[in-house]
């Protein structure tokens, strides 16, 4: 015969009734109120994106946090009622937040330098960088003559540009 399981013996494994998180939080109350208050002080400025990228939070969390509808963070949104939004700001935004989300969008903003392929207005230039550090462009349409030499790479995608209006 065989031994059955009492309820006992596989639900000593499970959390605490209690605790419904197997993960510890990634922000603290204080982070959360901080985060709160920089996004709806700034709600032109500072996107959901830019609060998890900050956080290390994916978009949903963050948009749970960010609501003020939302069942989740209660405490946050507790805290919010009880100061409103100036002193929650001044109480917890500190400068870190702010310098962390203008790190984020300046580093958003900031096209990456590489060789490769661009199409503009319907023709492909083909952009690499010498040896000497100068970036040039090429089209077959002027049989790989070359169409400009600069010294930076948004250098070169402007005399791109410049070079598909006249082809």
């Amino acid at each position: 015969m065989t031994e059955e399981l009492k309820y006992t013996d596989w639900a000593k494994d499970l959390p605490p009734k209690g605790d419904k998180s197997r993960f510890a939080p990634k922000l603290t109350f204080d982070e959360r109120c901080a985060w709160f208050a920089l996004y709806h002080a700034n709600p032109d400025k500072v996107s959901v994106s830019d609060i998890a990228e900050a956080t290390g939070i994916s978009d949903p969390v963050a948009s749970a946090l960010l609501n003020i509808h939302h069942r989740r963070y209660k405490n946050v949104k507790i805290e919010f009622k009880k100061l409103g939004l100036t002193s929650m700001y001044q109480k917890y935004v500190e400068n870190r937040h702010i310098e962390r989300i203008q790190a984020i969008k300046a580093g958003r903003n900031k096209r990456i330098p590489k060789p490769g392929t661009i199409s503009l207005g319907g023709h492909d230039f083909v952009i690499t960088q010498r040896e000497d550090g100068k970036w040039t462009a090429t089209t077959e349409l002027l049989g790989d003559a070359e169409v400009g030499r600069k010294d930076t790479w948004d250098e070169i995608v402007e005399e791109c540009i410049q070079a598909a209006k006249f082809l």
